[in-house]
């Protein structure tokens, strides 16, 4: 048995030896000489102890501090993909976050489907790569996480089906991490929303005489946002006159009025007046209209499109005296009234309003 000459000396050298016995442990295996004095022998004896690979050392070995294992690096990165279905020529905004448990340079790499656009939006890296898509940051510290925001464009002829997104975040000893989550997009063959543009003509007066006017009123909505313009063919020899409309041009030689932006749930109206040409004949006339985009006509304004033409001027020039509303001029004009019988050179028959207005000209000629 080995007994202690002196207890500070032995404390001593035991702390020398486990502190020997710590480094070995690091470095992996080794051997650790000493030696404690014998008192029955009157003299040192060695003390040694053997370490193969850090084996067989424990908290008791070490009076419970055993040396720490060095920090491992734990690297994540994660993807979000906006849209995940798209359409030729559609965009989605990616969204990737990176973390890191220590200080250190890193570059984050994507790999995108081949003929893809990469639109960088928001980033803090230090410097990027075009050419290989490639962000690096100088220094990315625990507890901070850097965020990167670009948008993946699909190109107008790509093939329909499933494209994946690759990336890879590396330090200074290579790829320590591959980025998790969304990494596919499906590209379907949907058509695009079919443009839709309604245009609709409300005629205040859809009957006149000589010299008189009436308002006209044009409401246009579309379902995209995109320049129009709106084109009315109206009577040739008859004069329009604008009265309100937010349109940013017009020309008065082509009656045609353009508007920059039409957006969704905004209409726009047109309100004009519109007066027959003092020598125009009796009969009926018609108003065409059109709204046209950059690829052309794409729809043509709906609702009222014709303005009888003094039809109590018929009736009038039917008897002796055309210059006067006779008793057989009223007969006639009640007769196709009733039957809804329209007057040469006219679409409609004779309206209520027509025949009382050709019946008080009777009364007072």
């Amino acid at each position: 048995m080995v007994n202690t000459k002196n207890s500070r000396v032995n404390a001593l050298l035991t702390r020398i030896v486990l502190t020997m016995i710590a480094i070995l442990f690091i470095a992996g295996s080794g051997y650790a000489e000493t030696t404690l004095w014998n008192e029955s022998q009157g003299s040192p004896v060695p003390f040694t102890w053997n370490v193969t690979n850090g084996e067989n050392l424990t908290g008791t070995d070490f009076g419970n501090n055993l040396p720490l294992t060095p920090q491992t690096n734990v690297t994540i990165a994660v993807r979000i993909i906006g849209k995940e279905s798209l359409r030729f020529g559609e965009s989605t905004n990616i969204t990737v976050d990176i973390s890191s448990n220590m200080s250190q340079a890193l570059s984050f790499h994507e790999i995108i489907p081949a003929g893809w656009n990469l639109t960088r939006i928001s980033d803090d890296a230090d410097a990027f790569k075009n050419s290989t898509r490639e962000s690096i940051w100088f220094n990315v510290s625990p507890g901070i996480n850097k965020t990167v925001i670009y948008r993946l464009t699909a190109p107008d002829n790509a093939s329909i089906g499933t494209y994946h997104i690759n990336g890879a975040i590396s330090s200074a000893s290579g790829v320590i991490a591959v980025v998790q989550g969304d990494n596919t997009i499906t590209l379907n063959l949907i058509p695009p929303q079919p443009s839709v543009v309604n245009a609709t003509r409300q005629i205040e007066k859809e009957s006149l005489r000589q010299g008189e006017s009436t308002n006209i009123t044009i409401r246009i909505s579309s379902n995209m946002n995109k320049a129009l313009a709106l084109q009315e063919l109206i009577p040739r020899g008859w004069n329009l006159t604008r009265i309100s409309g937010d349109a940013d041009a017009f020309n008065s030689r082509t009656s045609e009025w353009i508007w920059f932006n039409v957006s969704p749930g905004i209409n726009k109206t047109v309100i004009y007046r519109l007066t027959a040409q003092d020598n125009a004949s009796i009969g009926t006339y018609h108003i065409n209209g059109t709204i046209s985009s950059k690829s052309g006509v794409i729809a043509v304004v709906q609702g009222d499109n014709s303005i009888t033409f003094d039809i109590t001027a018929f009736y009038r020039r039917l008897g002796s005296d055309t210059n006067r509303i006779e008793t057989t001029d009223v007969l006639t004009a009640t007769d196709d009234w009733r039957n809804k019988i329209a007057p040469a050179g006219f679409e409609r028959a004779i309206t209520t309003q027509e025949l009382l207005a050709l019946i008080d000209e009777w009364i007072s000629s």
